[in-house]
């Protein structure tokens, strides 16, 4: 977990660093779980993942999604147990949304 909040810091500091400017977070970003496609249409924002640098997601699975105001984000990331457990999970205990807010 400490991992996927620190891969969140980058933007947190593009935040702050830009308040003056329109912020458009739309490209491919890198975090500790894999590589993410971030879209932008707005104020909203979602990302998937690739399938590029981990076994933990797929390429499609969503990474998050949610709301730029101003320099704020506020919304939810996808989070869930290693593959390995996948089969003795339920899927409403392997798959979770956690709160995220920068």
């Amino acid at each position: 977990m400490k991992a996927w909040v620190r891969s969140f810091f980058v933007v947190s500091a593009l935040l702050l660093a830009t308040q003056a400017w329109a912020v458009d977070l739309s490209g491919v970003w890198s975090s500790p779980f894999g590589e993410m496609k971030v879209t932008q249409q707005g104020q909203n924002v979602t990302a998937t993942y690739t399938g590029n640098g981990t076994t933990d997601y797929n390429a499609g699975d969503e990474g998050f999604h949610g709301v730029l105001t101003g320099n704020q984000f506020v919304g939810k990331a996808l989070r869930h147990y290693p593959f390995s457990m996948k089969n003795i999970c339920p899927s409403a205990i392997w798959n979770r949304y956690i709160d995220m807010t920068l």
